[in-house]
């Protein structure tokens, strides 16, 4: 990826104000009487900085120029989408984004399809072979990548580049257009509403060619990020049995039918609580006695115990939301924001107000001290940056949010769900990196035509594959539940096979929902599959037509890679 040139656009007063320039050296100052821009572009680095001379609104920044990826047949292109959910892969220059602008406004507006994605502050253009995507992007021709990483939502420091200027933390929107070679990355959105008046860097990026191991690695280490310290486990959690339909007899029965190793983790997902948003009441008709002994006969059991919160956010029906109504974020019209249709809608807290500070913060004590439980998995996170501040990008308030839950949330492990990844890296132990997984393939009809974050195991397989280069070196990869069970499910012998390879071979948190105590012996040697498999590596993933092609070294003393094919419309293997 080579920079070409820069272009900004800020307003004083509401008058506007542009300017553009050409990347010609290593470094150079450019601007007007209002605005200096510097731009440092060495050892494969590229910072944009901001040097106001007064305060004023920036609306746009943009870097624009050409992959070094010849333009053939044979290029596969990704781009990392907005959130763990979104559906993401390698497309050729052929392929078209799904977007949800075909719903009608009225629909979007009662169930917020908006809220999930990025569809609200990024414009779709629904053109052939454009691309869009956050934080990391690639071109890749047979085993060469052309990559772009963006630095500038990430905890590093610029002390090499503009080590006067602060950090934006501004998320990197990239697009590349795969008929010209063109890419563009923008800080944050299209359209920025970010007051300054002090020195600040917009955009930060890794610009990398070579190797897939070679790109990651190069970027991960320019990000200064430490390889995670947590371990490979498989685990149990409710929600894809029981969802909300939790008590305290399906858990005991559940923690009495782990077999032990390599079983290491049991999680209590949502359901326990009276309404999402009270996390400090437990539903006392599900859980007379409480959580209590749940997690005592797990721990009995040498198992991690796990619990589900989504900190960040409230639904409507809850003493939360109603009792504390200024604990919201709010949009221009003083309006709490809807983040989403779960359970009675939901809405995303304000991360700076103290009272929502010491909220989360007691919830964290109640749920480590008081309870016991080690593993917190938290989910919905993206709802804390909904509405970016006047003096802080998007970015800033999804960093924020998330060096505050670290440290608030201090002796547990964390499993993150539903956060823009580069937010995460190395700040939770492990990650979803897809959608959640369907009981049938790819959800009801109605449900695909919804947005990119819905429920799907096609959807989340994919994931799974092309977002395999993050296990190890941002976090541990959640690849989702595997189900071998013959009930309450409609994916069928074959499909469960593939999913459960598939996150055996792609993750290092591989939980299911069944109870293993009912399998059955083809379901106990499918099983035995799944943990010989746990701990593969991952050679190559290739993709021509609908066939998609896994080469792995299975690293269980069997000798050679070994090959698995599927179709990733019908999940169909191909032997």
């Amino acid at each position: 990826m080579t920079p070409k040139q820069i272009y900004v656009e800020y307003s004083i007063d509401d008058e506007i104000h542009f300017f553009e320039g050409s990347i010609s050296s290593e470094t150079e100052d450019l601007g007007d009487g209002n605005l200096k821009v510097r731009y440092v572009f060495r050892n494969n680095r590229f910072t944009l900085a901001l040097f106001p001379d007064k305060k004023l609104t920036v609306t746009q920044v943009k870097v624009s120029g050409q992959t070094d990826t010849p333009k053939k047949r044979k290029t596969r292109y990704f781009l990392n989408g907005w959130q763990s959910w979104t559906d993401c892969r390698e497309y050729t220059s052929k392929e078209t984004e799904k977007t949800v602008g075909h719903m009608p406004g009225f629909v979007n507006k009662k169930f917020a399809f908006e809220s999930y994605g990025d569809y609200s502050f990024y414009g779709p253009k629904l053109l052939k072979g454009n691309y869009h995507g956050w934080t990391y992007a690639y071109a890749r021709l047979g085993d060469e990548y052309d990559f772009i990483g963006s630095l500038s939502e990430l905890n590093t420091n610029c002390e090499n580049t503009v080590p006067e200027a602060k950090k934006s933390f501004a998320f990197g929107l990239i697009k590349i257009y795969s008929k010209t070679g063109d890419f563009e990355v923008y800080a944050d959105a299209e359209k920025l509403e970010y007051r300054i008046s002090e020195p600040v860097v917009m955009i930060d990026l890794a610009l990398l060619s070579g190797t897939e191991d070679g790109v990651f690695d190069n970027y991960f280490s320019m990000a200064g990020i430490e390889k995670p310290k947590a371990e490979l486990v498989m685990g149990w959690t409710s929600w894809y049995d029981f969802y909300q339909d939790i008590n305290e007899k399906c858990l005991m029965e559940n923690v009495a039918g782990l077999p032990g190793d390599p079983f290491k983790v049991f999680q209590i997902d949502d359901g326990y609580e009276p309404f999402v948003g009270d996390w400090l009441s437990v539903d006392e008709k599900k859980f007379p006695a409480g959580l209590e002994p749940v997690v005592k006969a797990a721990a009995e059991k040498n198992l991690k115990t796990g619990i589900w919160f989504a900190p960040f956010s409230a639904e409507k029906k809850s003493r939360t939301f109603k009792e504390h109504p200024d604990w919201f974020c709010r949009d221009k019209n003083g309006k709490s924001v809807l983040c989403g249709c779960n359970w009675s809608g939901f809405y995303g807290m304000d991360i700076y107000n103290e009272e929502v500070r010491d909220y989360i913060i007691r919830t964290c004590r109640h749920f480590i001290d008081d309870l016991g439980f080690t593993l917190l998995k938290i989910d919905f996170l993206y709802s804390a940056c909904l509405v970016p501040r006047k003096d802080k990008t998007r970015g800033q308030v999804m960093h924020d949010a998330m060096v505050f839950f670290r440290e608030a949330s201090k002796g547990a492990e964390l499993l993150g769900c539903g956060v823009p990844l580069g937010s995460a890296f190395g700040l939770v132990d492990y990650c979803r990196i897809g959608t959640d997984v369907s009981l049938s393939w790819n959800d009801k009809l109605y449900m695909q035509l919804c947005h990119r974050e819905r429920p799907s195991t096609k959807n989340t397989i994919l994931n799974s594959l092309y977002r395999r280069q993050l296990d190890g070196r941002a976090f541990l990869n959640d690849p989702d539940v595997f189900l071998l069970r013959t009930y309450n499910e409609k994916l069928g012998t074959e499909r469960k096979s593939l999913l459960s390879q598939i996150n055996a071979i792609a993750g290092s948190l591989v939980f299911t929902s069944d109870n293993i105590s009912t399998y059955d012996e083809n379901q106990k040697s499918e099983l035995e599959k799944v943990k010989k498999l746990i701990g593969a590596k991952i050679i190559s993933v290739d993709n021509k037509g609908n066939k998609i092609t896994v080469r792995y070294d299975p690293l269980d003393g069997e000798e050679g890679e070994k090959t698995l094919c599927f179709n990733r419309k019908s999940g169909k293997i191909i032997l």
